[in-house]
Order: C-alpha cells, then structure tokens, then sequence
C-alpha cells in the first residue's frame, strides 16, 4: 500500500493537530476511534473535503473542538488551552512538512 498524500491544506492540517495534540498516533488509530473507515478519513487527511457528518463525530468525540475550528480555523468558543496546544501542532505540523 502506497504512504497516504500528505497536505498543507487548512483542514488537513486542522485534523493532523488535532491528532496530535490528542495523543493519537495513527491515523488508523483515529478512523476506529471515529467510527470510519480507515480510507475515508485519510481521504479527509489528504484534502477531501471534511463531511458535516465526521466533522460532528470529531466534535462529539473530543470535548472543547467546535464546528469553526474545523471547517474554518476559527478557535473562539474553545478552551484557551487547548486552542493553544492546537495552535502550536498547526506550526509544527507546517514547518515540519
């Protein structure tokens, strides 16, 4: 099997982040988690657009991530500190790649 596409697209990025800052090192680790299948949600790694429906899974599954944040990088609403740690991945996780 091919190493999933990576991408700097904003949502991706956003989910990547998310997974880090979350602990959750894989993301098979995460599709399980979510209820997924593995494809789509890298699918949603690699820059499909995110669903309404698996946007709601991530919302209902980790406390404190909102709807805005997701779709559009907006962290009003959400805990100072986790917006900050999510911050901070987002700058890791672009310097990185």
């Amino acid at each position: 099997m091919a190493p999933p596409r990576r991408s700097n697209s904003p949502t991706s990025v956003r989910l990547r982040a998310l997974r880090k800052v979350r602990g959750i090192a894989t993301a098979q680790a995460m599709s399980v988690l979510l209820g997924v299948s593995l494809g789509r949600y890298l699918n949603f790694e690699a820059a499909a657009p995110l669903s309404k429906e698996a946007a709601i899974l991530i919302v209902q599954k980790f406390p404190g991530v909102t709807l805005d944040y997701l779709f559009l990088g907006r962290v009003d609403g959400m805990p100072a500190a986790l917006a900050r740690d999510l911050e901070v991945a987002e700058r890791e996780i672009l310097a990185r790649d």
